[in-house]
């Protein structure tokens, strides 16, 4: 009988969870194959990855269709390679589906809302409590789920079914006490590992967590072998296997050990417990606001029923211990199993919100952790309490409940489903998705409006370089392009199948990063990308119109003497030779030589100067010793702290010009290019007139062996004021960063210098020319 309507309640969850899914994406769901859910940065940079993916990589293993010519893992781009690699295999060895490559993951998507709503009920007809009673709870978490809000974009942290899925079978574990479930087990967190690793990561802590605290409340019934022979092998196993994977399968030793957010993608008890859209959580939130800023991997709100049972709970707690029904409930197996599941997700509570990162004695610790620091959106932590804590007290409220008979036991149940069902609807994080029509129906991709498509002959190029250029994902430096350039170019990718140069992946290597700044940098030196390259043919420049107008400057010496192979009104196409790239350093060098030669120059200070009077400041800091230096000494900077670099008024100085503050910069180090530098203009008093603060890696000009060139254009407010420029780096706590060779001049300066076998324009170094 009890499997029967187990058997039951399973088809009524089912149709339940077919009808709301289908009423909630109906509109993607009337046309699915012409429709994406979503259409941000990371979601389109997703689907056209795995598509790009599935049509042209040739492992199972590695992406190429970014970060040209080295590629990287496919893991680093939200590809959810589990489904991304099915249709590859598919495509390759039965019928080609490549194209629908993003349907597949969006039906992924909507499943792990049938399977979450399937689990949860399961869960609890495992728990003992009734259908009638189990469904209306089961639906209503799924549908509060703050990961509901990843459809919009973050596809791979969109299945709501992992957090569930563990606990289910931690209690098919608890109950069965057998190895088979401990193998479900890791095989499960092995799985999610190949969805998005934050899943894996999150997953792998609660199930830890849970045997942790499974033994530690009771240390004398358990066996501490048995049950930690069981976590070797549900967490310890899967875990390992991961990394023996990484370790022969990824080619990259320098990825950044220290990303970004670990301090600010943080979990905060104003959005846990209350929803700004809520009258009491507008109210919350505007007396106690959160610090640092609310970002989206905060929102992890729990709902008002649950917070009302938990308050409740809370003030019911000890009166139960004083009356000794605190003990007589532990001797229940399901309370105690929920009990080691509640503990465990108070703890990932409790790290979701930077504790005891936040702490002035743990300041800096976070740097320490070694590959934990990996995970810096802490925020996601919280979804493990969002799923146990409406677990938990939705099953007390049962066995309170359940001791009155007919509708009085009703009274308190029913307002907090209309609660639940309320919320879902209205206030919940998890707002409906909008959907977008696939690129060949819009009018800005459509291949049908890019005749280039026909016209140009892509077998003669190894890649495409995009301009403007962008590059996210190093933790370096942040370099977007705006509009819609990513966007287009991906999609240009997959058409193609040429790989682009830019990169929008994550955990990018440092020494690949700085060899792509160098390709794009203004001639400098020869660029150690060219080395890397796999054959001669040249690049195919696909410059957006509209946003290069805006960034001209950064680019404009890439088409120097070019012609466009093609134009219209988005792109304008270039071919550029690999020579060009080994002939212009040697052509500026020669160039400058041979206005140094002409030239008619005073000299000022150490430099030479077209004016007769001195108009510039120049610190060598040769006089310093530095560990590290670009030419002679160098300034040695500490990160937590503003270091003055200088501290005067600009000789000859005129608010009319524009001036340029040129500096080289260590960045051969992670963290080390996260330096900014601060300009102040102040008055004769002292007094601030100006200030601007300037993210240096946003600037770079040049690049030479692990240091970079920073040239910042800025304008003075007053003739008779004085500047006071100082650098920082707090991305580095206490440790040394370097810098050196500071110049601050016009704009249209031309300053040199001969030092030995070199001569010096304008901050740039070139070897001297012997005739």
């Amino acid at each position: 009988m009890i499997v029967k309507n187990k058997i039951n309640g399973t088809i009524w969850m089912l149709l339940i969870m077919v009808l709301l899914i289908g009423w909630r994406h109906h509109q993607w769901l009337a046309s699915p194959t012409q429709q994406y859910m979503g259409d941000t940065y990371d979601g389109f940079r997703t689907l056209m990855a795995v598509t790009y993916h599935a049509k042209h990589d040739s492992t199972y293993v590695y992406y190429h269709g970014m970060n040209y010519p080295y590629g990287d893992r496919f893991s680093f781009c939200d590809s959810q390679p589990i489904f991304s690699n099915t249709v590859k295999f598919i495509s390759e060895h039965i019928v080609d589906i490549s194209d629908y490559a993003p349907l597949v993951l969006h039906v992924a998507m909507l499943l792990s809302l049938l399977f979450c709503g399937l689990l949860l009920y399961w869960l609890f007809r495992k728990l003992k409590l009734p259908d009638w009673y189990s469904i209306p709870i089961a639906v209503g978490i799924t549908f509060l789920s703050p990961q509901l809000d990843r459809f919009e974009g973050h596809y791979g942290l969109a299945y709501t079914f992992v957090i569930p899925l563990c606990l289910y079978l931690l209690y098919l574990f608890e109950e069965k006490r057998h190895w088979q479930y401990s193998l479900y087990m890791s095989i499960s967190l092995l799985a999610c590992s190949q969805i998005h690793m934050y899943l894996f990561a999150l997953a792998l802590f609660t199930v830890s967590l849970y045997f942790v605290f499974r033994i530690v409340f009771d240390w004398k019934r358990p066996s501490f072998l048995w049950y930690g022979g069981h976590w070797l092998f549900q967490c310890l196993l899967p875990f390992v296997l991961l990394e023996i994977w990484m370790y022969f399968y990824d080619f990259v030793d320098d990825r950044p050990k220290y990303p970004y957010g670990f301090k600010a993608y943080i979990a905060h008890w104003q959005t846990v417990f209350f929803n700004s859209k809520t009258m009491l959580g507008k109210w919350i939130h505007q007396e106690f606001p959160t610090r640092p800023t609310l970002t989206s991997e905060g929102l992890v709100w729990i709902g008002s029923a649950a917070l009302l049972l938990l308050v409740k709970e809370v003030f019911r707690l000890p009166i139960n211990w004083l009356r000794g029904q605190g003990l007589k409930a532990y001797q229940d197996p399901n309370f105690r199993f929920l009990l080691y599941c509640l503990a465990a997700a108070l703890l990932l509570l409790v790290a979701s919100f930077g504790i005891p990162f936040f702490w002035k004695p743990f300041e800096g610790a976070e740097m320490h952790i070694g590959p934990l620091r990996q995970f810096r959106s802490l925020g996601r932590f919280a979804w493990s309490f969002y799923y146990i804590i409406n677990i938990v007290v939705f099953y007390l409220l049962w066995q309170q409940c359940r001791q009155y008979q007919g509708w009085r036991r009703l009274l308190p149940i029913l307002p907090l489903f209309a609660l639940m069902g309320y919320e879902a609807v209205n206030f919940s994080n998890s707002e409906i998705p909008r959907n977008y029509s696939i690129p060949e129906k819009r009018e800005t991709f459509r291949a049908a409006d890019y005749p280039w498509l026909q016209q140009i002959d892509f077998d003669r190029y190894q890649a495409i370089l995009p301009i403007p250029y962008f590059h996210i994902g190093s933790e370096n430096t942040w370099l977007s392009a705006g509009g819609k350039v990513v966007h287009r170019n991906l999609w240009t990718t997959v058409q193609t199948g040429l790989p682009s140069m830019g990169v929008f992946m994550t955990r990018t290597s440092l020494s690949q990063t700085l060899n792509q700044l160098e390709m794009l940098a203004e001639p400098y030196r020869t660029p150690k990308m060219l080395a890397d390259l796999p054959n001669e043919k040249p690049i195919l420049v696909q410059r957006s119109n509209k946003e290069y107008k805006d960034k001209w400057y950064k680019y404009d010496h890439l088409f120097y003497g070019e012609e466009p192979i093609y134009k219209d009104e988005l792109f304008t196409f270039y071919e550029l030779s690999i020579d060009r790239f080994r002939e212009w350093p040697l052509q500026r060098q020669r160039n400058s030589w041979e206005e140094l030669q002409a030239g008619e120059w005073h000299q000022q200070q150490e430099l030479l100067s077209a004016d007769s009077l001195p108009n510039f400041v120049y610190q060598s800091f040769d006089e310093l010793s530095a560990e590290r230096s670009y030419r002679g000494g160098a300034f040695t900077a500490i990160g937590n702290q503003a270091n003055l670099l200088f501290e005067g008024p600009i000789p000859q100085q005129d608010k009319e010009s524009r001036y340029v503050c040129s500096i080289w910069a260590f960045a051969q180090e992670d963290l080390h290019l996260k330096q900014w530098l601060h300009i102040r203009e102040l008055d004769a008093e002292g007094k601030q007139i100006k200030k601007k603060d300037f993210e240096m890696s946003k600037y770079i000009r040049s690049v030479d062996d692990g240091w970079v060139l920073i040239d910042i254009p800025f304008w003075l407010e007053s003739s008779d004021s004085r500047l006071r420029v100082t650098i920082d780096n707090y991305s580095l706590y206490g440790r040394k960063f370097y810098v050196d060779e500071l110049q601050i001049r016009r704009q249209d300066a031309r300053l040199f210098k001969r030092v030995g076998e070199e001569f010096v324009r304008n901050n740039r170094w070139f070897a001297t020319i012997k005739d």
